[in-house]
């Protein structure tokens, strides 16, 4: 059996650093934007049941290094998973809450 967990890191944009982006895209299923000084990446998987909800790092994780490698190369700006600011893990009931959202435009300002 499986169980569905959302996850959501958070990391802080901060003015000193002169970190000034605005990014709106998806990618294998992560949601990635930005919202209130903070850059979000927000991801939804299936794990096995016997795996706690923290577990989700492990299945997730070969994407967020990907994510991680894009925004660092073009924003010259470190981001790993050791930046990470604060991050939540939720078990949900409903993946369709979730939509996988079709072909849509991103978008990356910097």
């Amino acid at each position: 059996m499986e169980r569905i967990i959302h996850c959501r890191d958070f990391f802080k944009l901060s003015d000193e650093e002169h970190i000034d982006i605005d990014v709106a895209f998806r990618f294998n299923g992560a949601n990635v934007y930005t919202s209130e000084g903070q850059l979000v990446i927000e991801s939804i998987k299936e794990i096995n049941e016997i795996d706690g909800p923290h577990e989700i790092k492990r299945y997730i994780r070969p994407d967020l290094l990907v994510i991680e490698g894009i925004l660092s190369y073009f924003t010259g700006h470190l981001f790993t998973v050791y930046q990470l600011s604060r991050s939540e893990q939720r078990i949900v009931d409903d993946e369709s809450k979730f939509p996988e959202g079709g072909d849509s435009q991103g978008k990356f300002f910097f």
